[in-house]
């Protein structure tokens, strides 16, 4: 893993650290790993590709919302 994260391909902002996150309000609890905390980039950001890999989902974006989808429900 890099220490630095490019952002806007100008800045190096750095990584303070990396874990995993469980999100359980769901039936099933969904899990985000590699999880980077990097402090100076204000919003939280999702990798979304891997999101559903790891878990197993689809998800759907419209202009108002989005919706995870179980794949085995």
């Amino acid at each position: 893993m890099s220490n630095n994260v490019i952002v806007g391909s100008v800045y190096n902002v750095s990584i303070i650290g990396c874990g995993n996150a469980l999100l359980n309000k769901y039936r099933s609890p969904l899990t985000q790993n590699n999880v980077w905390y990097v402090p100076k980039i204000i919003k939280n950001l999702i990798f979304v590709k891997k999101f559903t890999i790891d878990n197993d989902v689809s998800v759907e974006f419209d202009p108002f919302s989005f919706l995870v989808k179980d794949f085995s429900t």
